[in-house]
């Protein structure tokens, strides 16, 4: 999806030449408080829900939790990726909203949901 957002800007937005001043800054203090956002919650559910897990791998609400801490990153990775869109709706050039996309790819990547250690 993030990756879709990246090409939907640059082949259906109209190219602007004037940057917005300021707005990109804040977009990227947006997006970095999203990304320790996702890493925060993943830690806080899923961490004590995997210890939980392994003392009785049928505890139900430690399950709950566990995915709630895998599934929490996923919606504030897309977040990132929409920044990264308005940032170029609003005439940032790509190599300014550029660092959004990828930090939105990579939070997917190093927090892709993973069974739990039993």
């Amino acid at each position: 999806m993030i990756v879709l957002l990246a090409l939907a800007a640059e082949t259906l937005l109209p190219t602007r030449s004037a940057e917005p001043p300021g707005i990109v800054h804040l977009l990227y203090a947006l997006a970095a408080g999203d990304a320790l956002l996702a890493v925060v919650y993943r830690r806080k559910f899923s961490g004590p829900a995997v210890e939980a897990l392994r003392a009785d791998p049928q505890d139900a609400s430690a399950l709950m939790k566990w995915m709630m801490g895998q599934m929490i990153p996923l919606p504030l990775a897309l977040g990132m990726g929409v920044m990264g869109l308005a940032s170029r709706v609003l005439g940032a050039p790509v190599l300014r909203s550029g660092p959004i996309y990828i930090a939105a790819v990579f939070l997917l990547l190093v927090l892709w949901p993973a069974e739990p250690d039993r």
